[in-house]
């Protein structure tokens, strides 16, 4: 079967706000090609849940935990990345409107994650995060047999510790059979694809062909993948994640999303 590009790490702007939609699917067929599946990722937001609500409207399918546009023949899968005690676990495939429950340990959420059906990813576990000394430390090896994929390539993090990771996914990868992947983390339109893994293909109908599809495909991963790096990512990702912390501490509420999905 053939192969496809899939960019399973991207949030498409820095802010929660509602996605136009044609915009979406028309940039990820641009990006990634036919059979493309992009990951649209929530953090302490429901982006991706804004998005749905508006989809069926553009020609749209609605599996609840992805869109396909078969027009464009590309799938925009939801993402939910959950920072833990340990640093960030990236879940795909979660249903809309489920969220997993942020500032537990590592390994209960790769669990909470698993018991909802939802594919599992490390992602950049060497920046801004505890999760690379966790996972190297032997008395947590228990972890490899809920994490499906590493993020070894993150489009936004330096050169110097994507290469770190890889020491550890080679490791894991032998332990449970877990996949390495190239993800651009971007917060922009541009940067979608601009990091990407190649996956063999794989035919899907509703939210749980889908997961058990893209699961075996990242356990599988093909070596190719296009990398490219942002100078300026570092930098965007804690200023991000900075305003978050402060907006809690202030009690300051930060938007989730479209409105009208919360109702």
């Amino acid at each position: 079967m053939d192969t496809i590009k899939v960019d399973l790490h991207n949030h498409f702007t820095t802010k929660s706000r509602v996605l136009d939609v044609n915009r979406v699917a028309d940039r990820v067929r641009e990006a990634l090609g036919p059979g493309g599946i992009c990951a649209l990722v929530n953090y302490a937001d429901q982006r991706f849940e804004a998005f749905a609500n508006r989809a069926g409207s553009y020609g749209g399918d609605r599996y609840g935990n992805a869109v396909h546009f078969p027009d464009r023949d590309v799938t925009i899968t939801k993402g939910e990345e959950v920072p833990t005690l340990q640093g960030d676990v990236l879940v795909l495939g979660l249903e809309e409107g489920r969220h997993l429950t942020p500032g537990r340990e590592l390994d209960y959420t790769l669990c909470e994650g698993r018991s909802y059906g939802g594919v599992n990813i490390i992602p950049h576990p060497c920046f801004h995060s505890a999760a690379w000394n966790y996972l190297a430390n032997q008395r947590n090896f228990e972890c490899a047999e809920d994490i499906d994929a590493f993020e070894i390539h993150n489009g936004n993090v330096s050169k110097r510790l994507n290469g770190k990771v890889g020491e550890l996914w080679l490791h894991y990868m032998g332990l449970s059979g877990c996949g390495g992947l190239a993800s651009s983390d971007g917060h922009s339109f541009r940067e979608v694809g601009s990091s990407y893994t190649e996956i063999l293909g794989f035919n899907f109908q509703d939210a749980k062909t889908l997961n058990d599809g893209l699961r075996t495909a990242v356990k599988m991963v093909s070596p190719g993948y296009k990398k490219t790096h942002s100078l300026w990512g570092p930098l965007v990702h804690m200023g991000i994640l900075g305003s978050l912390m402060i907006a809690d501490k202030m009690w300051i509420p930060v938007s989730r999303g479209d409105k009208e999905s919360l109702r």
